[in-house]
């Protein structure tokens, strides 16, 4: 019946998912606070994603984990990526910080999303740098069976991140522009894809609008809670 097709329709889209506020912290800070999203419910699930500008100098093992989150990934070269989740509970604070040390702090850029009726599932490797007008490869991952939807986080130094380009399917969700400083400045974006089956996917390319910044890339999965 009609009734019973719409209803399975229903069940099959890809988990909800909702932009967060955005910070920035810029030129040798050592923090960054990023305010939560409006809406939280107890269950949603929340992904934080940091990206910090600093050079080799920079001790990427020196990133925070928030308290109630869990680091999912940390890349050890520049830009450096770090990705945290979280289930929520029925009390959140009003923002987050994160923290790190190291000789050279530089500029950062943080998200939080908040996606309901979804778990975390699984995060990829980081890709190699990508430096100038080079692409950069977020490698592919594996997702687990079911309705998935899949995030690209890139963070790009120096310059801007707007005007990136993606591998077919992918659709640009948010973007900050690293706005002015040259390489103390970093630029944050964030795609999505669905994944209705699960199973392994196809990396995503990035090309990013840098001339003589460099940039990295993660797929980060989750999944129908």
């Amino acid at each position: 019946m009609l009734a019973d097709k719409l209803r399975a329709a229903a069940f099959s889209a890809p988990p909800v998912f909702e932009i967060a506020n955005y910070s920035a912290a810029k030129n040798d800070v050592g923090s960054i606070v990023i305010n939560a999203p409006s809406g939280i419910e107890s269950g949603d699930l929340l992904l934080m994603c940091v990206c910090n500008g600093a050079a080799a100098s920079f001790d990427p093992a020196s990133f925070s984990t928030p308290s109630g989150w869990t680091s999912r990934r940390t890349s050890s070269d520049t830009p450096h990526i770090s990705v945290y989740s979280k289930v929520a509970t029925a009390s959140e604070p009003s923002s987050y910080t994160v923290t790190w040390g190291g000789s050279e702090p530089d500029g950062s850029s943080g998200i939080i999303l908040r996606i309901t009726k979804a778990n975390y599932s699984t995060i990829g490797t980081i890709g190699s740098v990508g430096v100038g007008t080079a692409a950069v490869v977020a490698p592919s991952i594996t997702s687990t069976a079911g309705l998935n939807t899949l995030f690209i986080v890139f963070g790009a130094r120096g310059e801007t991140a707007q005007g990136s380009s993606y591998t077919s399917g992918w659709t640009e969700y948010y973007d900050s522009d690293a706005t002015s400083g040259g390489d103390s400045y970093v630029g944050l974006v964030v795609a999505t894809k669905p994944d209705a089956d699960g199973g392994s996917s196809s990396n995503c390319t990035v090309t990013f609008n840098t001339t003589s910044g460099s940039g990295q890339a993660v797929i980060v999965a989750v999944t129908e809670a």
